[in-house]
């Protein structure tokens, strides 16, 4: 993976509560690899995930701060609340980027709704919104909705 010199990287796995996978690496390579053995499965503790990733970003020496959150679905098992996590990133200075990960009959509503995640409103406010990737099932065909 091609990643800027002195670029650091955190990786947070999460279903029923979060855990540190990489904790300050400078390997993107790594990241990547732990990805792509990542099987969703369980519980989403979401918002969990996000504060703690909000925490470990903050400790870091560098400028900027972004945090991108992956997920299957949305949160059912966190401790944290959305109105926590929202005042923890008003007071931070991080960038969130969510990604949901479903399939069809979950975007069309048929078999439950799609997963949520984080994102800045217009007036700068934390809000929930949700940006799918969706892979059809001949995976050649690639779509990304904002909702």
């Amino acid at each position: 993976m091609d990643s800027h010199e002195g670029d650091e990287y955190f990786l947070i796995a999460f279903n029923e509560r979060p855990q540190v996978l990489l904790d300050g690496t400078h390997d993107g390579t790594s990241v990547v690899d732990r990805l792509s053995i990542a099987e969703p499965h369980g519980a989403t503790a979401l918002y969990d995930a996000c504060y703690l990733g909000v925490e470990k970003l903050t400790t870091s020496s560098y400028a900027k701060h972004a945090l991108l959150l992956i997920s299957d679905g949305e949160d059912n098992n966190s401790r944290y609340m959305l109105d926590q996590v929202r005042k923890l990133l008003r007071e931070s200075d991080v960038t969130v980027y969510s990604i949901g990960i479903a399939d069809l009959i979950n975007l069309t509503g048929k078999a439950g709704a799609p997963p949520g995640g984080l994102g800045r409103n217009r007036r700068n406010d934390w809000r929930p919104s949700f940006l799918s990737i969706e892979w059809c099932r001949n995976g050649r065909d690639i779509r990304a909705n904002r909702y």
